[in-house]
């Protein structure tokens, strides 16, 4: 019995050495820093994902979940160990020749990265340093985001007449992320106590709607626009660099 033929759907082709493309997946993309604002971006993003593997080690070692009799497991030496590379690329193009106190010289770096410069001593052990300034910052920053981001959503929810079926609770998660916010909560205080004053008034005002209503009475509607008014208004007189958005460097 015959079988049936038919044309391939593809003919694979002869490889041609001319379309040979070389990737780089560990290299930097820059041959050179143009600027002394390319060094510090560069250094920057390196210092950032070595702190991330060295945290993330730390942790692993925390729950117990990995016991090297104080050293470093082999896969966080095999990604440290590259970013650590890149990191002394970077600071070799820019400077020319790296020394040992390189990282000590840099402003306020050992203070935001004792992670990197511990490694950078010891390169298979470190000292577990606690909560950083950059730590430290990144949280102050993700809470006030957090609280911009809660009070415009409720203000927009109020002027576009959304259902206040959910309102007492994102009122509720609002008064919560004011009071996580690390250091600077003083400033939202006031606040704080007004939200607390105010709360079961809010909760029974909207057990009582009907069904089908829509809309809270006015001068509960005009207190939540003055409320989160006030919390953005807040926010937005604290320096750029704690309420601007968190965005790419690069």
């Amino acid at each position: 019995m015959a079988a049936n033929t038919c044309q391939p759907v593809v003919v694979p082709g002869h490889y041609n050495p001319m379309f040979k493309v070389d990737v780089n997946v560990h290299c930097p993309l820059r041959e050179a820093l143009a600027s002394e604002a390319d060094f510090k971006v560069d250094l920057l993003a390196h210092s950032l994902q070595l702190d991330t593997f060295c945290k993330q080690e730390q942790f692993q070692q925390a729950l117990g979940k990995v016991d090297y009799h104080g050293k470093t497991g082999t896969s966080f030496q095999n990604k440290a160990n590259l970013s650590f590379c890149n990191l002394q690329q970077t600071l070799t193009k820019y400077r020319g020749v790296m020394h040992e106190d390189t990282y000590e010289r840099e402003p306020c770096f050992a203070q935001l990265f004792p992670n990197v410069v511990e490694y950078s001593k010891t390169g298979s052990t470190f000292k577990r340093p606690g909560t950083t300034p950059i730590d430290n910052y990144l949280k102050q920053l993700s809470h006030l985001n957090h609280v911009l981001t809660l009070a415009r959503q409720i203000h927009e929810d109020i002027r576009y007449g959304e259902k206040p079926k959910y309102l007492a609770h994102q009122v509720a998660v609002l008064f919560q992320a004011i009071q996580a916010i690390p250091s600077g909560s003083e400033l939202l205080a006031r606040h704080k106590t007004n939200i607390e004053e105010n709360f079961k008034m809010l909760k029974s005002t909207i057990a009582d709607l009907h069904e089908f209503e829509n809309s809270l009475p006015q001068e509960v509607e005009e207190w939540l626009l003055e409320l989160t008014d006030s919390i953005s208004g807040v926010v937005h007189s604290m320096p750029t660099q704690l309420s601007q958005e968190l965005r790419p460097v690069a």
